[in-house]
């Protein structure tokens, strides 16, 4: 910078206002040079609209490029103080620039990542005490709702599964004008409120980087079954686990859709940490299944029920899970094991755990 001057020292010179612009930490303030002002003859308004566009890279790419070069990669990032006033400006821009008020020293920080993502511990309080306050209202402001879909969407660089769990409260601020308007909180976004703050509950802000590839099922060796009056099954790596459907879930009358699903939320339960940090494509041949575990949603009481024991457990274990309907799916290990078939089971897996896994009853909140 040059100067300061008591008179222009271009003839040309035009001096924009500056001002300050206050930071999200209260008491602390950000120095702005105002080039769209006056709106009409700034000198912003001499851009082309088609070079105004900016864009970064994004987190997600960065994390892919680390994730790409595998364990024991690092990343440095430069946290630059006013790294705009750093960049080498165009002498011909030099009369475009001008001021009243002398820059700020910058300095530099530098960081290294582990192949881990951190949330500040600071921005998990936050989190947890705008949903607790959220979880408690009827209704809130647009900008409460807006404030804390910011934190969310900035957990969810730690925690991908949870990006799912936004959209019902994304889908509140959908037409609603002005920041003040309040805004009814439904059944659907609730839940989801309260799934967050049960998971922050055990979350120490620490998630490392997701697979890049996604894996299927049959890759990962896991396979799940029901059989319609007799049980369920589910084999992974070598590891099963069988039930026989107890009275008080034969008595819900339960559609082949929930008994399907059954399987897959225990298998997740039981072995989700060998899972952990996947991103897993369940392979089946019932429609109504896949759709559930996309959708991540059901009108059923006792399939959403289920639906979110399988979520919680993949945001546990930092697995992204979804599903792909396959045609006529082989599936015959888990098949023998959901009909209590042991002798065909031994024959399709000779390899698998001589015991099985205790099978956990889920309780159902119904």
């Amino acid at each position: 910078m040059a100067g300061p001057f008591r008179k222009r020292p271009l003839p040309r010179l035009q001096c924009s206002p500056i001002g300050l612009v206050e930071k999200r930490t209260p008491g602390e303030y950000r120095l702005i040079q105002h080039l769209s002002f006056p709106e009409g003859a700034s000198i912003n308004d001499g851009i082309p609209q088609e070079l105004c566009k900016v864009e970064y890279t994004s987190f997600d790419e960065a994390v892919a490029l680390v994730a790409g070069e595998g364990e024991g990669a690092l990343m440095a990032k430069s946290d630059i103080k006013s790294a705009f006033r750093l960049l080498p400006i165009s002498p011909g821009d030099f009369e475009l620039l001008g001021f009243k008020f002398e820059g700020n020293i910058s300095s530099i920080r530098h960081c290294q990542w582990e192949q881990v993502v951190r949330v500040p511990e600071e921005k998990l309080r936050k989190l947890q005490e705008q949903l607790e306050k959220a979880v408690r209202s009827e209704s809130m402001t647009l900008q409460r709702i807006q404030s804390l879909l910011g934190l969310l969407n900035f957990v969810c660089r730690a925690v991908a599964p949870g990006r799912a769990f936004m959209r019902r409260l994304i889908d509140l601020t959908k037409g609603v004008k002005g920041k003040s308007t309040r805004v009814t909180i439904g059944k659907g976004a609730r839940e989801d409120l309260k799934m967050w703050l049960e998971f922050l509950r055990h979350f120490n802000g620490v998630s490392m980087f997701l697979a890049i590839d996604p894996i299927a099922n049959s890759e990962l060796q896991l396979f799940t079954d029901a059989a319609g009056g007799i049980g369920m099954g589910a084999f992974f790596q070598g590891h099963w686990t069988q039930m026989q459907w107890p009275g008080d879930i034969l008595c819900l009358n339960p559609s082949i859709a929930f008994l399907e699903l059954y399987p897959i939320v225990v298998a997740v339960q039981l072995w989700g940490e060998k899972m952990a940090n996947q991103r897993i494509v369940f392979r089946s041949d019932n429609q109504a299944v896949v759709a559930i575990i996309n959708r991540k949603t059901s009108k059923c009481t006792p399939i959403m029920s289920l639906v979110r024991m399988l979520v919680m457990s993949c945001l546990r274990f930092n697995i992204m899970f979804k599903a792909k309907h396959i045609p006529g799916v082989e599936n015959s290990i888990a098949d023998a094991l959901s009909r209590f078939q042991f002798q065909r089971f031994r024959q399709l897996a000779p390899w698998a755990d001589k015991v099985g896994t205790p099978c956990p009853r889920l309780v159902l909140d119904i």
